[in-house]
């Protein structure tokens, strides 16, 4: 620990149920504290996420290389930290708990999914691709407590008809979404929306979304007689989502509608936050969005 003579010390601790902080003198922290423990010392500004892991996640327990996807997949499987040597291409699952995905400022040409816990993603870029039909990190309903920050995704957009691909999908409990810019793709053809950068799903609970830059994606336009698609959303809440926290947010584009044949309808354009009647315990605010329910 860094500690100043006179200066106030917060500590966390982590567990399963969630965070408890206190606040004590440093006195008490040299006495009791010190003498028992060896610890790495804390960054001015640090994040409490940072402290879950009692090792130092600047070593990489495993490289990944491309040669390591079978098939364009990959799977991670036991806990450790897994450092990207270099951009891949490819699909990646992780499914086993307390793993950290360090890119390294490189990028995935390609999807991550999520099913275990504990999980962090950081300091990378996603390219998700439409041949590879997923949108960009999708985290499953098994997933609980963990955080991605510090990431770019930028989908593709739809070359023919399809729906475009949204930036992150969130079905897990627990997570925490910070520093990141999310742009979703486009879509193509009539009735086909844009994506949305971020989706938090029904089953859903306890999210948090902060600091984040948001593109929503243009709808695909129609022909005679169909109904454009409709304009992606900086974030789409749905029905059953519970306890949602966005905050400092800048929603940079929302979607527009697709545009109208000779006779069909123009498509809807996104909005910024876009909560669907059904999700409670939602918490919107100090950001740059629209806020709409429907």
């Amino acid at each position: 620990f860094n500690i100043k003579k006179g200066a106030f010390v917060k500590l966390y601790f982590v567990n399963d149920i969630g965070v408890s902080r206190f606040r004590l003198f440093p006195f008490f922290i040299s006495l009791i504290i010190a003498p028992f423990c060896s610890a790495r010392i804390v960054s001015p500004g640090e994040r409490l996420w940072d402290m879950q892991r009692l090792v130092t996640e600047s070593s990489c327990d495993a490289t990944i290389h491309q040669t390591d996807f079978a098939g364009g997949a990959m799977t991670i499987s036991s806990t450790g930290v897994y450092c990207f040597a270099e951009d891949l291409s490819g699909a990646i699952t992780i499914a086993a708990d307390w793993v950290t995905l360090d890119f390294g400022g490189h990028c995935l040409a390609g999807s991550l999914s999520i099913s275990s816990d504990k999980v962090t993603i950081k300091n990378g870029t996603i390219l998700p691709t439409v041949a590879g039909g997923s949108d960009g990190i999708t985290v499953t309903s098994s997933s609980n407590g963990a955080r991605i920050y510090d990431v770019v995704i930028q989908c593709e957009d739809q070359s023919s008809s399809g729906v475009g691909l949204n930036g992150m999908l969130i079905n897990g409990n627990n997570w925490e979404v910070y520093n990141c810019a999310v742009i979703a793709g486009a879509g193509n053809s009539a009735t086909n929306d844009g994506g949305n950068a971020i989706v938090i799903s029904a089953s859903a609970n306890n999210i948090a979304v902060h600091d984040c830059i948001l593109y929503g994606a243009d709808g695909g336009n129609s022909s005679s007689g169909s109904i454009a698609g409709a304009g992606g959303h900086g974030i789409d809440v749905d029905a059953g989502a519970t306890q949602i926290e966005i905050a400092n947010c800048t929603i940079f584009k929302t979607g527009d509608g697709g545009a109208n044949g000779s006779t069909g309808d123009g498509g809807d354009g996104g909005h910024g936050v876009n909560v669907t009647s059904g999700a409670t315990e939602i918490r919107s605010e100090e950001h740059t969005s629209e806020l709409q329910s429907h």
